[in-house]
């Protein structure tokens, strides 16, 4: 993402929690703050790139077809990760994230 830093920042100071992007056949989940120095008492977003479910780019061997799953409460978000093996759909990972209440 172009200016990702700043683009961050305003999409939290603005309340927001998570943001997707998707469509590489590559999984990601991290914090803000495990890529940018954050104060520890900040609101961070988590960021989430989902896997895809179109078919792989060919001369790409190994590229993952998935979805993420999100699931909110008042304390945490969770991401689940499922991927498609084969015929058949495996969780693949989970992560949960605690939230912060806003200080707008």
């Amino acid at each position: 993402m172009a200016h990702r830093g700043r683009v961050l920042r305003e999409l939290v100071a603005a309340g927001a929690d998570l943001v997707v992007g998707g469509h590489i056949h590559q999984s990601a989940v991290s914090e803000c703050r495990e890529f940018e120095v954050v104060a520890s008492d900040a609101r961070s977003a988590v960021v989430a790139t989902a896997p895809g479910l179109g078919r792989p780019r060919p001369n790409r061997l190994g590229e993952a077809s998935g979805l993420q799953v999100y699931e909110v409460s008042a304390e945490s978000l969770t991401v689940l990760t499922h991927t498609l093996l084969g015929t058949d759909w495996a969780l693949t990972a989970r992560r949960t994230f605690p939230r912060k209440p806003s200080t707008l």
